[in-house]
């Protein structure tokens, strides 16, 4: 049957098999491969000349050439890591700030500002994971917002309250009619602003934006509330506190990447994200699969986190 997958289903990066030209770094390999050439040339200096002693002090530490060859390695390992850090860069599922602003500007997509920062005063901008999804999300929108990724990357482009878009096209009798229904989301459970809604509406209204024949509208996404109780059975020695916190802090970032219109949030997945260092059991009582469509997203409300000690 090949790939069903349309183009405009967005590829999720972190599913990506790891990049080739990410090298795998091995201080121990690249250390012994020193040794191996070196004994390699002191052999055949020895075949030269029969008086040049054995080399067989290379398993003390405290040799000299031991030392720069150690330090050398080191130093070897730095680099490949830096020439990593560097291919990363280049690589959209990776690169963060001014190098993700790079690619960004390849697809002639820049970062949004968002508020005001807290701390300066100044505008506060957009994101890496947000300003990544639109950027994979650009090529879609180079056409009019006939195409499902187009009405999504112009809802996020449109205005930074917009965390989330779905656009859903209903069809009679298997045959779409023209109308588009383009649900919107806020951060942390909230309603995107009614003036939001109507100046998007009046947006996807331009001809140069949408086909002739689409019919847009813009409504909120059903928030779907969920609050979730753990029960961590921890081991003793380390703080119940700290782990708690770790804890906590595992679920809400995986509550945050599903927090997403029509997403699932999964029990088991968030028992196992709670399941940090420390915890030798944790359990969720009376915790189900919140399960969206695409007219919902998932919110996680509250979380409550008790610890007992073996």
């Amino acid at each position: 049957m090949g790939d069903m997958r349309t183009r405009f289903s967005t590829i999720d990066l972190t599913q990506l098999p790891p990049p080739q030209v990410i090298e795998v770094l091995d201080y121990q390999g690249i250390y012994q491969a020193r040794i191996t050439l070196l004994q390699q040339l002191w052999a055949a200096f020895q075949a030269q000349d029969p008086s040049i002693p054995e080399l067989d002090t290379l398993d003390l530490n405290s040799e000299p050439i031991v030392i720069v060859m150690q330090a050398d390695a080191y130093r070897e390992l730095l680099l490949r890591g830096e020439i990593n850090d560097k291919c990363r860069a280049l690589l959209l599922a990776f690169a963060t700030g001014a190098d993700l602003d790079q690619i960004g500007a390849t697809y002639d997509v820049a970062r949004l500002q968002v508020g005001t920062d807290q701390t300066t005063g100044s505008p506060g901008i957009e994101d890496d994971d947000r300003f990544r999804r639109r950027i994979q999300l650009a090529p879609d929108a180079f056409s009019t917002a006939g195409p499902w990724g187009a009405y999504v990357f112009w809802a996020l482009t449109f205005d930074a309250s917009i965390l989330d878009a779905n656009a859903v096209a209903p069809a009679v009798g298997g045959v779409p009619n023209g109308f588009v229904s383009v649900y919107v989301a806020a951060a942390n459970g909230r309603p995107v602003g009614d003036d939001v809604i109507s100046r998007l509406l009046a947006f996807y209204q331009r001809t140069d934006i949408v086909p002739l024949t689409d019919v847009p509208a813009v409504i909120h996404a059903t928030v779907v509330p969920y609050d979730v109780t753990l029960n961590l059975l921890v081991q003793r020695g380390p703080d119940p506190n700290v782990i708690a916190l770790a804890a906590q802090s595992a679920v809400q970032k995986y509550a945050a990447n599903v927090y997403k219109i029509g997403a699932t949030a999964y029990a088991n997945s968030i028992i196992a994200a709670a399941t940090v260092g420390g915890v030798l059991n944790a359990t969720a009582p009376g915790l189900a699969d919140v399960v969206c469509n695409g007219t919902q997203i998932p919110w996680l409300r509250s979380i409550t986190v008790n610890t007992t000690v073996q």
